[in-house]
């Protein structure tokens, strides 16, 4: 019976097959190729930075649900409140960033920014369909760390956040933009 070699197995005309043969250099360069892909995967973990989980406060739950849904998928771990969770909720310490809204329902973000300072919270981005300056801001004192007019492109706000969060954070008294 006549016999054709095809990709390191051997068939014969009577349908029967012989066990996969591999060859030294073949079973050399599937291993290789694992060890390759081991380090890639390694360094894919260790490329990926930690993002801090940061808190999103808005009262209105659905604007709050999709900042949280957009910012889960650029890789944080966001935590949306109501305003009148927020303080309870930062007090753990978990959280180094809050975004913030400045229209609230009882309060507005001024004041929980100037409440979540005094009790030791994270640092605070405030956002609005209205605008503000950095100068307008630091004359509210109320200890925010930047403003973010809406509307926003996701990464735009994404970049922000991760450059509030990258700075080493400062003491209490000298937080004011």
């Amino acid at each position: 019976p006549s016999r054709f070699s095809r990709r390191g197995r051997e068939a014969k005309d009577d349908g029967e097959t012989e066990p996969l043969q591999f060859t030294r250099a073949r079973t050399d360069s599937l291993l290789a190729s694992r060890r390759v892909a081991r380090r890639h995967e390694a360094l894919m973990v260790e490329e990926v930075p930690a993002v801090p989980p940061i808190i999103v406060v808005d009262d209105d739950e659905v604007r709050r649900e999709t900042v949280c849904a957009q910012l889960r998928l650029s890789g944080f771990d966001p935590r949306g409140v109501c305003s009148d969770d927020a303080v309870s909720v930062a007090a753990g310490g978990r959280y180094p960033l809050a975004l913030v809204d400045l229209v609230l329902q009882g309060t507005n973000g001024f004041e929980l920014a100037r409440s979540l300072r005094r009790e030791g919270g994270p640092r605070v981005v405030l956002t609005s369909d209205y605008h503000f300056t950095e100068n307008q801001l630091a004359r509210m004192d109320c200890g925010a760390v930047g403003f973010v007019p809406r509307p926003y492109q996701v990464d735009e706000l994404t970049s922000f956040l991760r450059a509030k969060l990258s700075v080493p954070p400062l003491s209490n008294s000298a937080e004011t933009t």
